[in-house]
C-alpha cells in the first residue's frame, strides 16, 4: 500500500546534520530535500518558540528529552504552549 508522504521540517544544528542525515537515510521512511539555510532572525524565534515549549513541559511536569510527539493539530500547539505559561 503507497502512503502519501506529509512534509515535515526538522531542525538541526550544523554540527550535527550530518549525523541526522545518516539516522534518516537508515530509517528509509522519510525522502530528505535541500532546503535553504534559515536566516538568523528565524532561528532566534525558532530558538524563543522552542524555549517556551520546553518551559511548559516542564511546567506540566514532563521531561521534554523523554517527551514523544503526539499525533494532532500542531497549528494549535503555539496557544496551548502560551496558556500554560500565563
Amino acid at each position: 500500500m503507497i502512503v502519501p508522504m506529509s512534509k515535515i521540517t526538522i531542525l538541526v544544528s550544523g554540527s550535527g546534520r550530518q549525523a541526522a542525515l545518516e539516522r534518516l537515510r537508515k530509517l528509509g521512511v522519510v525522502h530528505v530535500a535541500a532546503v535553504r539555510t534559515p536566516a538568523a532572525e528565524e532561528i532566534h524565534a525558532i530558538q524563543g518558540e522552542l524555549a517556551d515549549a520546553e518551559r511548559a513541559l516542564h511546567l506540566i511536569g514532563v521531561d521534554p528529552e523523554k517527551a514523544e510527539a503526539v499525533p494532532g493539530k500542531p497549528q494549535e500547539a503555539p496557544a496551548a504552549v502560551k496558556e500554560i505559561l500565563v
